[in-house]
């Protein structure tokens, strides 16, 4: 259902944006969970595991870069266009000082917007509850 992705684009005032992650991507309906979705953006935490014990670390980076530069430019855009948006609402609300800090609230809200992407374009969820105002 890409016209679930272009919608959002709408709001978002992203056009570029929308083709971009759709060719990039190939298609969300092709990933059949939301680990896949994670995995192909290349923003989920590397993980360092040895004896049963682990800690995550920073971003593997092991996808497609241009999808990775897409997501984090959608979340900027979602802080001024969509600001209740839950995963940028702490970054909206101006919570978070550093800049450090900021950056990762971003890569997880980009990450979280691209599985929530791929929820509304298999028909999975609705904006609404997701938490998007949708504008007619």
């Amino acid at each position: 259902m890409y016209v679930c992705t272009v919608h959002i684009a709408i709001e978002l005032n992203s056009f570029y944006s929308a083709a971009v992650l759709e060719y990039e991507m190939r298609g969300f309906e092709r990933f059949t969970n939301r680990r896949q979705v994670g995995s192909m953006t290349g923003l989920c935490p590397g993980i360092h595991q040895s004896d049963g014990r682990g800690k995550e670390g920073s971003i593997n980076r092991c996808g497609i870069g241009i999808v990775r530069w897409t997501l984090v430019e959608m979340v900027w855009r979602l802080m001024i266009w969509q600001p209740q948006y839950p995963p940028v609402r702490r970054l909206a609300a101006g919570l978070v000082k550093g800049k450090r800090a900021r950056k990762r609230l971003v890569v997880q809200a980009a990450r979280r917007l691209a599985i929530d992407l791929w929820r509304l374009s298999t028909g999975q969820t609705t904006p609404e509850k997701l938490g998007l105002i949708m504008h007619k």
